[in-house]
């Protein structure tokens, strides 16, 4: 499931052909990750979800409906394995900073 690909660093004579090439390359990394992703139950694990972020921008360009499927499956595992895992919606040990960051950044 991991993404690995390594491009080579291009250079681009219109603006057009660079946000061309990075929608490229982000519907490309969704298509390999989303069937998996689709298919995992929240692991608990710091910073679990963030990197969905990243396709924010892709979505307002490209209307790709993973995105909203992948993320809403996210937000339903979280609060799934929140219901039984948070105490008051944060990690019953943790620290200040990365205790509340999914609910603060993403999840909420």
């Amino acid at each position: 499931m991991k993404y690995t690909r390594t491009l080579p660093i291009s250079t681009f004579t219109t603006l057009k052909a660079g946000v061309q090439a990075l929608l490229d390359e982000l519907g490309g990394w969704l298509e390999a990750v989303f069937d998996d992703h689709m298919q995992l139950p929240w692991q608990g694990i710091h910073d679990e979800a963030t990197f969905v972020t990243a396709w924010a921008g892709y979505y307002a360009f490209s209307g790709d409906e993973r995105v909203p499927q992948l993320a809403l499956k996210l937000r339903d595992s979280w609060l799934n394995w929140a219901e039984t895992n948070l105490y008051h919606g944060y990690h019953p040990q943790q620290e200040a900073h990365h205790g509340p960051e999914h609910y603060l950044i993403f999840l909420h």
